[in-house]
């Protein structure tokens, strides 16, 4: 036998081979398939690799029936020659060609993968100094707060779970359905109710996510706990929560915000400078600010910007100037 064809025979039986290569080894088989020379070759090159071919393929079972073939012919040797378990030992390797040629084919060009139907959403979005009204199909709605992002499946409703994402804040006014709960999913937190109406805050830049529940019950779940909570109750979670606790909270600090009602209790300065470049979607420049210590609590209804900050400029003495969307301070 020639040299190139024997080191053929040899990567096949080692599976170094490719799938046009595993076509040569098939075709010289079954043409020399009564080849003494060929037939001492294969039983040469098995016993070097010690049986260890997986011919490309990680299907054990095809590998434990040849095998087996195998040995059932070595148990008989003593009755068979050489010659006849030579050939034996071909009829393997011959029967394993066809497997993998039989299973390439089929995973390559008889089959195609299985693709899931992707989900599509709908997108609602707002920036800063943006609120937005969103009505669902079911009559639900929605207020969207300022830089927040609310997602909905394409096929809202069709499934038994009325489901949506969010991102950022929202109040939810949810229509009762028959038989279909609703549920909001942010930040790895579900909350999930049948008809209530509820505030959900789930600001990215913030850790936890705060749900206050004003009328009806809400399912509030993480990964590891659940908690129910119940009118004028609040809950403040994230998605590796294990002890879920709840609080009375205030209507106007947490829900005010969907009525148009810009609140501050007892808020740092800071903080007050934060909500206004969110609510009114400006940027503050501070120039020479003194260290203020002083908390600041208030209600604004409707109130332009020149009007909160006539407010907030009196208590703290400072001056502003607004250019555009940028609103500076002078203490």
């Amino acid at each position: 036998m020639e040299r190139n064809t024997k080191k053929i025979l040899a990567d096949y039986i080692e599976g170094n081979t490719n799938p046009e290569l595993c076509k040569q080894v098939k075709k010289y088989i079954i043409s020399n398939r009564n080849n003494d020379i060929l037939n001492d070759a294969l039983a040469e090159e098995w016993e070097a690799t010690s049986g260890e071919n997986k011919f490309h393929l990680n299907k054990e079972e095809y590998w434990i029936d040849i095998k087996k073939h195998i040995t059932d012919k070595e148990s008989t040797k003593e009755v068979f020659s050489k010659h006849y378990f030579s050939i034996s030992i071909a009829a393997g390797i011959a029967i394993a060609v066809l497997f993998f040629l039989f299973h390439y084919t089929l995973q390559n060009e008889g089959t195609k993968p299985h693709i899931a139907a992707k989900i599509t959403y709908i997108i609602k979005e707002t920036k800063k100094g943006e609120k937005l009204n969103v009505s669902l199909p079911d009559g639900s709605n929605i207020r969207l707060n300022s830089s927040s992002k609310l997602q909905i499946p394409s096929d809202y409703g069709s499934s038994d779970d009325r489901m949506v994402k969010l991102e950022g804040e929202a109040f939810f006014n949810v229509s009762k359905f028959e038989g279909k709960s609703f549920k909001v999913i942010s930040q790895g937190v579900t909350t999930k109710v049948l008809g209530t109406t509820f505030n959900i805050n789930s600001k990215p830049k913030e850790s936890e996510v705060v749900v206050a529940v004003v009328t009806g019950k809400v399912q509030v779940t993480t990964k590891r706990a659940q908690i129910i909570l119940n009118p004028k109750e609040l809950t403040q979670v994230s998605s590796e929560s294990i002890n879920l606790k709840k609080s009375n909270y205030d209507l106007d600090a947490t829900i005010g915000w969907s009525g148009d009602l810009l609140v501050f209790k007892e808020d740092s300065f800071e903080d007050v400078i934060k909500d206004l470049e969110e609510w009114y979607g400006v940027e503050f420049v501070v120039e020479k600010q003194p260290q203020i210590n002083e908390k600041y609590s208030g209600k604004f209804e409707n109130s332009s910007l020149q009007l909160v900050l006539e407010g907030l400029g009196f208590s703290s003495s400072f001056d502003y100037e607004i250019k555009g969307k940028t609103v500076f301070l002078k203490f």
